[in-house]
């Protein structure tokens, strides 16, 4: 299996480190009672579309909306997948949204020099400061809450720059089977532009290396100032679909 199949394969089955797991034998449905505003726990993904997908679609709504929670889809990056999906999602009166993020995968050393002062360590736990970091760039408390869990993982790790004992930077790192997701990369808005983001994710390339020897580190990104520190650390784009999603609302809560 090449390595890009490998790290989708990776992608659309991580949700299972931290969520329950219904299989069916078109897809999988991916579900956290605990935290149900999160949509990347709580969706499901059909990996057989060589059948009849209306059913599917009926088993997902049925089983999301019997447990409380708001039906979704999330792609499984098929060839095809969107040109039999999509319209049937449209009809069926699910809202699609569409992501402008690429896929970047780390493949080169990082031509990064960290000159800046901040220092970068694993956080323990996701403490008060950390937690008013992440408020102040608009996570709200569920998804705090949801973080929280995940970080009782050993496969969820928590990377902080410090400027003496106080956070100006974060990102997080997922390890899942030999694969390193970063994601949640942050850097406080009255700290941009001092080279403290390039110095986190120079330390996380490193990290990851030490952490899990031989792992693929990649993220999903669409910021071009983003993009171009992780371009500089070492990051490649690869030639996948852009993510979409698909959920399913009830009459009376649309617009």
């Amino acid at each position: 299996m090449e390595i890009l199949e490998r790290l989708i394969n990776c992608e659309v089955n991580s949700p299972s480190a931290f969520a329950g797991v219904e299989l069916r034998p078109y897809g999988k449905f991916f579900y956290n009672l605990s935290t149900p505003h999160c949509q990347d726990s709580n969706h499901g993904v059909f990996f057989d579309l060589r059948g009849s997908l209306e059913p599917a679609l009926e088993e997902l709504i049925l089983f999301y909306r019997l447990h409380g929670l708001i039906p979704r889809l999330y792609p499984s990056f098929q060839e095809g997948e969107r040109r039999l999906l999509l319209p049937l999602l449209a009809r069926r009166g699910f809202d699609i949204q569409y992501s402008a993020h690429r896929l970047y995968v780390h493949q080169e050393p990082s031509r990064i020099r960290p000159g800046a002062a901040v220092k970068i360590r694993r956080a323990a736990a996701l403490d008060s400061r950390l937690g008013a970091l992440l408020q102040a760039e608009g996570e709200d408390a569920a998804s705090l809450q949801t973080l929280r869990q995940q970080l009782q993982g050993a496969g969820c790790h928590l990377l902080a720059g410090y400027l003496g004992e106080e956070p100006v930077c974060l990102a997080l790192l997922k390890f899942l089977e030999g694969f390193c997701r970063l994601e949640d990369v942050i850097t406080r808005r009255e700290y941009r532009g001092r080279g403290f983001g390039s110095a986190l994710i120079h330390a996380v390339v490193n990290y990851c290396c030490r952490a899990a020897p031989g792992s693929i580190l990649y993220l999903w990104a669409s910021n071009p100032a983003a993009v171009r520190i992780y371009r500089r650390a070492g990051f490649k784009e690869m030639e996948v679909g852009s993510p979409w999603s698909a959920a399913y609302f009830p009459r009376s809560r649309k617009k």
